[in-house]
Protein backbone atom coordinates (compact mmCIF):
# COMPACT_ATOMS: atom_id res chain seq x y z
CA UNK A 1 0.00 0.00 0.00
CA UNK A 2 3.02 2.13 0.61
CA UNK A 3 4.64 1.72 -2.54
CA UNK A 4 1.28 1.73 -4.36
CA UNK A 5 0.84 5.42 -2.29
CA UNK A 6 4.47 6.58 -3.54
CA UNK A 7 4.00 5.85 -7.16
CA UNK A 8 0.47 8.01 -6.87
CA UNK A 9 1.88 11.00 -5.54
CA UNK A 10 5.20 11.10 -7.92
CA UNK A 11 3.12 10.44 -10.95
CA UNK A 12 3.15 14.15 -11.77
CA UNK A 13 7.31 14.25 -12.06
CA UNK A 14 9.46 12.67 -14.94
CA UNK A 15 11.59 10.09 -14.09
CA UNK A 16 15.02 12.02 -15.01
CA UNK A 17 13.34 13.79 -11.04
CA UNK A 18 12.86 11.11 -9.41
CA UNK A 19 14.65 12.54 -6.47
CA UNK A 20 12.64 15.37 -6.43
CA UNK A 21 9.61 13.53 -6.09
CA UNK A 22 10.55 11.65 -3.66
CA UNK A 23 11.61 14.24 -1.27
CA UNK A 24 8.35 16.15 -1.72
CA UNK A 25 6.46 13.16 -1.20
CA UNK A 26 8.38 11.92 2.29
CA UNK A 27 8.77 15.89 3.32
CA UNK A 28 6.72 15.36 6.97
CA UNK A 29 5.40 12.31 5.99
CA UNK A 30 6.67 9.65 8.92
CA UNK A 31 5.78 6.70 6.69
CA UNK A 32 8.67 7.46 5.00
CA UNK A 33 10.90 7.15 8.49
CA UNK A 34 12.73 4.17 9.60
CA UNK A 35 11.63 2.86 13.37
CA UNK A 36 13.30 5.79 15.05
CA UNK A 37 11.22 7.86 12.34
CA UNK A 38 14.37 9.75 12.26
CA UNK A 39 15.87 8.81 8.75
CA UNK A 40 14.27 8.42 5.44
CA UNK A 41 16.09 6.07 3.26
CA UNK A 42 16.71 8.08 -0.34
CA UNK A 43 17.20 6.44 -3.21
CA UNK A 44 20.52 6.89 -4.56
CA UNK A 45 21.24 8.96 -7.81
CA UNK A 46 24.37 7.81 -9.70
CA UNK A 47 26.60 10.45 -11.43
CA UNK A 48 29.56 11.41 -13.38
CA UNK A 49 29.62 15.16 -13.14
CA UNK A 50 29.14 17.56 -10.29
CA UNK A 51 26.42 19.15 -11.98
CA UNK A 52 24.36 15.52 -12.23
CA UNK A 53 23.94 15.84 -8.27
CA UNK A 54 21.72 18.62 -6.62
CA UNK A 55 24.21 21.44 -6.70
CA UNK A 56 24.42 23.19 -3.39
CA UNK A 57 23.33 20.16 -1.41
CA UNK A 58 24.63 16.88 -3.20
CA UNK A 59 28.09 16.11 -4.62
CA UNK A 60 29.32 13.41 -7.06
CA UNK A 61 31.43 10.75 -5.12
CA UNK A 62 34.44 10.36 -7.26
CA UNK A 63 34.65 6.44 -6.14
CA UNK A 64 30.94 4.88 -6.02
CA UNK A 65 29.44 7.66 -8.49
CA UNK A 66 26.34 8.41 -6.63
CA UNK A 67 25.17 11.80 -5.12
CA UNK A 68 25.55 12.36 -1.69
CA UNK A 69 25.02 14.98 0.73
CA UNK A 70 27.30 17.88 1.34
CA UNK A 71 28.23 19.41 4.61
CA UNK A 72 29.80 22.19 6.21
CA UNK A 73 30.05 20.54 9.75
CA UNK A 74 27.81 16.93 11.32
CA UNK A 75 25.18 19.49 12.12
CA UNK A 76 24.42 19.40 8.70
CA UNK A 77 23.61 15.79 8.56
CA UNK A 78 20.80 13.18 9.13
CA UNK A 79 20.73 10.29 11.17
CA UNK A 80 23.02 7.40 10.74
CA UNK A 81 25.60 9.37 8.81
CA UNK A 82 26.22 10.96 11.81
CA UNK A 83 29.73 13.02 11.01
CA UNK A 84 31.44 15.43 7.89
CA UNK A 85 34.12 14.10 6.37
CA UNK A 86 36.34 15.14 3.71
CA UNK A 87 37.08 12.79 0.93
CA UNK A 88 39.96 12.93 -2.08
CA UNK A 89 38.91 14.62 -4.73
CA UNK A 90 38.09 13.60 -7.83
CA UNK A 91 40.94 13.97 -9.74
CA UNK A 92 44.84 14.88 -8.92
CA UNK A 93 45.36 18.27 -7.58
CA UNK A 94 41.27 18.78 -6.90
CA UNK A 95 40.27 20.15 -3.74
CA UNK A 96 39.03 17.49 -0.87
CA UNK A 97 35.58 17.33 -0.74
CA UNK A 98 33.05 17.73 2.68
CA UNK A 99 29.85 14.35 3.15
CA UNK A 100 27.79 13.34 5.09
CA UNK A 101 29.08 9.87 6.47
CA UNK A 102 28.18 7.33 8.33
CA UNK A 103 30.74 6.21 10.88
CA UNK A 104 29.85 1.98 11.15
CA UNK A 105 27.22 0.11 10.27
CA UNK A 106 25.21 -0.04 13.63
CA UNK A 107 25.13 4.41 13.13
CA UNK A 108 23.16 3.33 10.09
CA UNK A 109 21.14 0.42 11.72
CA UNK A 110 20.15 2.56 14.50
CA UNK A 111 18.43 5.13 11.99
CA UNK A 112 17.32 2.33 9.94
CA UNK A 113 17.78 -1.96 10.38
CA UNK A 114 17.49 -2.42 6.49
CA UNK A 115 21.04 -0.15 6.27
CA UNK A 116 24.20 -0.43 6.27
CA UNK A 117 27.62 1.51 6.23
CA UNK A 118 28.78 1.44 2.58
CA UNK A 119 32.40 0.92 1.90
CA UNK A 120 32.64 2.77 -0.80
CA UNK A 121 30.83 6.45 -0.42
CA UNK A 122 31.10 6.37 3.07
CA UNK A 123 26.79 6.56 3.31
CA UNK A 124 24.21 4.48 4.99
CA UNK A 125 22.32 2.23 2.03
CA UNK A 126 20.11 -0.96 1.73
CA UNK A 127 21.26 -4.00 2.45
CA UNK A 128 21.44 -6.35 -0.49
CA UNK A 129 20.56 -9.60 -0.83
CA UNK A 130 21.42 -10.66 -4.70
CA UNK A 131 22.95 -8.98 -7.42
CA UNK A 132 19.43 -7.44 -8.72
CA UNK A 133 19.62 -5.42 -5.49
CA UNK A 134 22.58 -3.58 -6.80
CA UNK A 135 21.79 -3.13 -10.71
CA UNK A 136 20.41 0.42 -9.99
CA UNK A 137 24.36 1.24 -9.92
CA UNK A 138 25.48 2.77 -13.03
CA UNK A 139 27.94 0.54 -13.44
CA UNK A 140 26.12 -1.46 -11.15
CA UNK A 141 28.09 -3.43 -8.56
CA UNK A 142 28.09 -6.72 -7.08
CA UNK A 143 26.29 -7.72 -3.99
CA UNK A 144 28.75 -8.81 -0.75
CA UNK A 145 25.68 -11.55 0.65
CA UNK A 146 27.83 -12.45 3.51
CA UNK A 147 27.87 -8.04 4.65
CA UNK A 148 24.61 -6.76 2.59
CA UNK A 149 27.05 -4.65 1.03
CA UNK A 150 26.37 -3.54 -2.54
CA UNK A 151 30.40 -2.82 -3.88
CA UNK A 152 32.58 -2.55 -6.88
CA UNK A 153 34.00 -4.63 -9.24
CA UNK A 154 37.59 -6.22 -7.74
CA UNK A 155 40.02 -3.36 -6.76
CA UNK A 156 43.01 -2.45 -9.19
CA UNK A 157 46.93 -1.79 -8.56
CA UNK A 158 47.56 -0.37 -12.05
CA UNK A 159 45.28 1.04 -15.72
CA UNK A 160 45.86 -2.67 -17.04
CA UNK A 161 44.32 -4.29 -13.99
CA UNK A 162 40.82 -2.31 -15.68
CA UNK A 163 39.82 -4.06 -18.69
CA UNK A 164 36.33 -2.44 -19.19
CA UNK A 165 36.27 0.83 -21.40
CA UNK A 166 34.09 2.38 -19.33
CA UNK A 167 36.19 2.07 -16.25
CA UNK A 168 39.44 2.05 -17.52
CA UNK A 169 41.28 4.37 -15.07
CA UNK A 170 42.95 2.79 -11.58
CA UNK A 171 42.47 6.05 -9.46
CA UNK A 172 44.66 6.33 -6.36
CA UNK A 173 42.22 4.24 -4.22
CA UNK A 174 42.29 1.19 -6.17
CA UNK A 175 38.92 1.71 -7.81
CA UNK A 176 38.75 1.04 -11.58
CA UNK A 177 36.80 4.60 -12.94
CA UNK A 178 36.53 6.58 -15.80
CA UNK A 179 39.52 8.03 -18.01
CA UNK A 180 40.73 11.46 -17.45
CA UNK A 181 42.87 11.39 -20.20
CA UNK A 182 44.17 9.70 -23.36
CA UNK A 183 47.02 8.32 -20.68
CA UNK A 184 44.69 6.12 -19.32
CA UNK A 185 43.70 4.37 -22.83
CA UNK A 186 46.91 4.11 -24.05
CA UNK A 187 47.91 0.70 -22.51
CA UNK A 188 44.79 -1.01 -24.12
CA UNK A 189 45.32 -3.64 -26.64
CA UNK A 190 41.54 -3.41 -27.82
CA UNK A 191 42.66 0.06 -30.21
CA UNK A 192 40.10 2.11 -27.81
CA UNK A 193 43.22 4.17 -26.70
CA UNK A 194 41.54 7.73 -26.56
CA UNK A 195 39.33 8.98 -24.03
CA UNK A 196 36.35 10.63 -24.67
CA UNK A 197 36.60 13.19 -21.32
CA UNK A 198 32.95 13.41 -21.33
CA UNK A 199 31.60 9.78 -21.05
CA UNK A 200 34.76 9.07 -19.40
CA UNK A 201 35.04 6.06 -22.03
CA UNK A 202 38.23 4.59 -23.72
CA UNK A 203 37.48 5.33 -27.61
CA UNK A 204 38.83 4.65 -31.31
CA UNK A 205 41.18 7.38 -31.90
CA UNK A 206 40.62 10.19 -34.40
CA UNK A 207 42.16 10.64 -37.37
CA UNK A 208 44.01 13.89 -38.32
CA UNK A 209 46.18 15.71 -40.81
CA UNK A 210 50.15 15.48 -39.64
CA UNK A 211 50.72 19.03 -41.92
CA UNK A 212 48.50 20.87 -39.43
CA UNK A 213 49.73 21.76 -36.59
CA UNK A 214 47.51 24.55 -35.23
CA UNK A 215 45.19 23.56 -32.42
CA UNK A 216 41.37 22.93 -33.38
CA UNK A 217 37.76 23.10 -31.63
CA UNK A 218 38.86 19.99 -29.76
CA UNK A 219 42.31 21.38 -28.10
CA UNK A 220 44.63 19.25 -30.23
CA UNK A 221 46.60 19.38 -33.52
CA UNK A 222 43.77 19.16 -36.41
CA UNK A 223 41.40 17.30 -35.14
CA UNK A 224 42.91 15.69 -31.93
CA UNK A 225 41.50 16.29 -28.42
CA UNK A 226 44.00 18.38 -26.04
CA UNK A 227 46.63 16.42 -24.52
CA UNK A 228 47.64 14.61 -27.92
CA UNK A 229 49.35 14.62 -31.43
CA UNK A 230 48.81 13.68 -34.91
CA UNK A 231 51.44 10.83 -35.84
CA UNK A 232 50.92 8.96 -38.98
CA UNK A 233 47.01 10.39 -39.65
CA UNK A 234 46.00 8.87 -36.12
CA UNK A 235 45.74 11.04 -32.87
CA UNK A 236 47.49 9.65 -30.17
CA UNK A 237 48.76 10.42 -26.42
CA UNK A 238 51.39 13.15 -26.47
CA UNK A 239 55.00 11.86 -24.71
CA UNK A 240 54.70 13.01 -21.23
CA UNK A 241 58.08 12.19 -19.41
CA UNK A 242 59.23 9.82 -17.27
CA UNK A 243 62.19 10.97 -15.77
CA UNK A 244 61.73 11.93 -11.79
CA UNK A 245 61.57 15.38 -12.71
CA UNK A 246 58.68 14.91 -14.47
CA UNK A 247 56.89 12.44 -12.74
CA UNK A 248 56.84 14.35 -9.45
CA UNK A 249 54.77 17.22 -10.82
CA UNK A 250 51.43 16.88 -11.90
CA UNK A 251 49.72 17.87 -15.34
CA UNK A 252 45.93 19.77 -15.10
CA UNK A 253 44.85 19.22 -18.16
CA UNK A 254 42.05 20.77 -17.26
CA UNK A 255 43.66 24.35 -17.82
CA UNK A 256 44.86 23.37 -21.38
CA UNK A 257 48.42 24.80 -21.17
CA UNK A 258 50.67 24.66 -23.44
CA UNK A 259 51.83 21.53 -24.80
CA UNK A 260 55.04 20.25 -25.60
CA UNK A 261 55.24 17.71 -28.30
CA UNK A 262 59.57 17.56 -28.60
CA UNK A 263 61.76 18.46 -26.56
CA UNK A 264 66.13 18.46 -27.00
CA UNK A 265 67.99 19.51 -24.13
CA UNK A 266 71.87 20.58 -24.05
CA UNK A 267 73.96 21.78 -21.63
CA UNK A 268 76.76 23.83 -22.10
CA UNK A 269 79.63 26.35 -20.54
CA UNK A 270 79.17 30.06 -20.41
CA UNK A 271 81.84 29.96 -22.63
CA UNK A 272 80.65 28.73 -25.44
CA UNK A 273 76.74 30.95 -25.05
CA UNK A 274 78.67 34.55 -22.88
CA UNK A 275 76.23 36.86 -24.16
CA UNK A 276 73.31 34.69 -22.84
CA UNK A 277 74.70 33.67 -18.95
CA UNK A 278 77.28 36.18 -18.61
CA UNK A 279 77.98 35.72 -14.86
CA UNK A 280 79.63 32.21 -15.26
CA UNK A 281 78.53 28.93 -14.39
CA UNK A 282 77.06 26.27 -16.90
CA UNK A 283 73.77 26.80 -18.76
CA UNK A 284 70.79 23.87 -19.55
CA UNK A 285 68.68 24.62 -22.84
CA UNK A 286 65.87 23.19 -24.19
CA UNK A 287 64.87 23.43 -27.80
CA UNK A 288 60.97 22.67 -28.15
CA UNK A 289 58.60 22.56 -30.25
CA UNK A 290 54.78 23.58 -29.33
CA UNK A 291 51.30 24.21 -29.53
CA UNK A 292 48.87 26.46 -27.28
CA UNK A 293 44.93 26.31 -27.50
CA UNK A 294 44.63 29.49 -25.00
CA UNK A 295 47.73 30.98 -26.94
CA UNK A 296 51.66 31.34 -25.57
CA UNK A 297 52.85 35.04 -24.79
CA UNK A 298 56.68 34.53 -24.32
CA UNK A 299 58.51 37.68 -23.78
CA UNK A 300 62.09 37.92 -24.48
CA UNK A 301 63.18 40.42 -21.91
CA UNK A 302 60.72 37.97 -19.52
CA UNK A 303 61.47 34.52 -20.07
CA UNK A 304 60.50 33.31 -16.88
CA UNK A 305 56.82 34.12 -18.04
CA UNK A 306 56.81 31.24 -20.20
CA UNK A 307 59.48 28.29 -19.83
CA UNK A 308 60.09 26.45 -16.09
CA UNK A 309 62.58 23.35 -15.48
CA UNK A 310 62.18 20.97 -13.06
CA UNK A 311 65.02 19.35 -11.61
CA UNK A 312 65.38 15.40 -10.93
CA UNK A 313 64.99 15.37 -7.80
CA UNK A 314 62.53 18.48 -6.60
CA UNK A 315 65.40 20.18 -4.41
CA UNK A 316 66.12 23.32 -5.23
CA UNK A 317 63.66 26.84 -4.70
CA UNK A 318 60.62 26.07 -5.58
CA UNK A 319 60.31 22.47 -5.34
CA UNK A 320 62.88 22.28 -7.63
CA UNK A 321 61.35 24.42 -10.41
CA UNK A 322 63.44 27.37 -11.64
CA UNK A 323 61.98 29.85 -14.27
CA UNK A 324 63.89 30.42 -17.66
CA UNK A 325 66.99 32.85 -17.50
CA UNK A 326 66.09 33.49 -21.24
CA UNK A 327 64.55 32.26 -24.46
CA UNK A 328 65.66 32.40 -28.05
CA UNK A 329 63.23 32.21 -31.41
CA UNK A 330 60.05 33.11 -28.94
CA UNK A 331 57.49 33.14 -31.75
CA UNK A 332 55.33 36.07 -32.16
CA UNK A 333 52.70 37.04 -28.99
CA UNK A 334 49.33 35.14 -28.70
CA UNK A 335 51.31 31.76 -31.14
CA UNK A 336 49.39 29.04 -30.82
CA UNK A 337 51.80 26.90 -32.29
CA UNK A 338 55.79 27.20 -32.85
CA UNK A 339 59.27 26.61 -31.33
CA UNK A 340 61.25 28.01 -28.96
CA UNK A 341 64.46 27.93 -27.14
CA UNK A 342 64.66 28.27 -23.81
CA UNK A 343 68.12 27.95 -21.12
CA UNK A 344 69.08 28.15 -17.47
CA UNK A 345 71.46 29.92 -16.60
CA UNK A 346 74.27 29.66 -13.42
CA UNK A 347 72.72 25.78 -12.53
CA UNK A 348 75.27 23.29 -11.00
CA UNK A 349 75.06 19.75 -11.39
CA UNK A 350 76.69 17.03 -13.06
CA UNK A 351 74.82 16.38 -16.54
CA UNK A 352 71.48 17.09 -15.75
CA UNK A 353 70.21 14.00 -16.01
CA UNK A 354 66.42 13.76 -15.48
CA UNK A 355 65.90 17.19 -15.89
CA UNK A 356 62.57 18.56 -17.58
CA UNK A 357 60.53 21.44 -19.08
CA UNK A 358 56.94 22.74 -18.98
CA UNK A 359 56.17 25.45 -20.89
CA UNK A 360 53.23 28.34 -19.18
CA UNK A 361 50.65 30.89 -20.89
CA UNK A 362 49.69 33.78 -19.79
CA UNK A 363 47.39 32.78 -16.63
CA UNK A 364 50.26 30.47 -15.01
CA UNK A 365 49.24 27.01 -16.52
CA UNK A 366 51.38 24.82 -17.80
CA UNK A 367 51.18 21.70 -19.67
CA UNK A 368 53.21 18.25 -20.04
CA UNK A 369 57.00 18.18 -19.17
CA UNK A 370 59.35 16.67 -21.26
CA UNK A 371 62.72 15.15 -20.32
CA UNK A 372 65.47 16.77 -21.22
CA UNK A 373 68.26 13.69 -21.10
Amino acid sequence: MRGAALLVAIAGFSACDFGAAFDRYCQDNPSCAGPDASQAVRPLKSCERPEDCALGTEVCHPRGKVCVRSCASSADCPAGEDSCQEIAGGHPGAPPLKICACSSAQSCAHANPETTCSPVDNVCELLCASASDCASFAPARVCDQANGLCLLEAGCTSNVDCTSAVQPRCDPSGICSRCMSPFDCSSRTDGLTDCDQRSGACVAPLTCDPTNPTPGASGGPDACRYGQVCVSSTCAPVQNGNCLGAVQAQWDQRKKGPVIVSATGAVFATSDMATQCPSGGRMLTASVVFYAPLQLTCDPLAPWSCAVFVSANGLGAGGGQFAASFVQGAPPSGAVCGALTAGLCDVSGSDFAGWSVALADASGSTGNLMCLQ
